[in-house]
C-alpha cells in the first residue's frame, strides 16, 4: 500500500468527508484525490492532514518519527512568536511617540 492509499483508507476510517477535510486543510478536493492517487506525499502533507483528523501517521510511516523529531518544537516557535510579537508593539508604541513629537 503506498502512501496516498493509506492516507485515503484513514480519511474513510475517519467519517469525515472529502469537501470537509480539504475545506479545514484550506485545499481543493481535487489536491486530496491527488494525493490518494500519488505515493510522492510530503511528510509535511501527511502532517498537516493527520493533524486535522487528529490520527498520528508514523505508526503507519516509519520515516515520520525521524522527521517529527527533527522539527523544531512548539516552544520555540510559541517563544520566536512572542519575540516578534512584542518587538512589533514597541516599534509601534516608538512610532506613535515620533509622530506625537511631530505633530507638536
Amino acid at each position: 500500500m503506498h502512501k496516498g492509499q493509506v492516507i485515503k483508507r484513514v480519511v474513510k476510517e475517519s467519517g469525515i468527508s472529502i469537501t470537509q477535510l480539504a475545506a479545514k486543510l484550506g485545499k481543493s478536493r481535487q489536491w486530496l484525490y491527488n494525493v490518494f492517487d500519488s505515493d510522492q506525499v510530503s511528510f509535511d502533507a501527511i502532517l498537516e492532514i493527520g493533524k486535522v483528523l487528529h490520527y498520528d501517521f508514523s505508526s503507519d510511516f516509519k520515516q515520520l518519527k525521524k522527521y517529527v523529531i527533527s522539527e523544531p518544537s512548539n516552544i520555540a516557535e510559541e517563544e520566536s512568536v512572542n519575540y516578534w510579537k512584542q518587538k512589533y508593539i514597541d516599534l509601534l508604541e516608538e512610532y506613535n511617540k515620533l509622530l506625537k513629537s511631530i505633530k507638536r
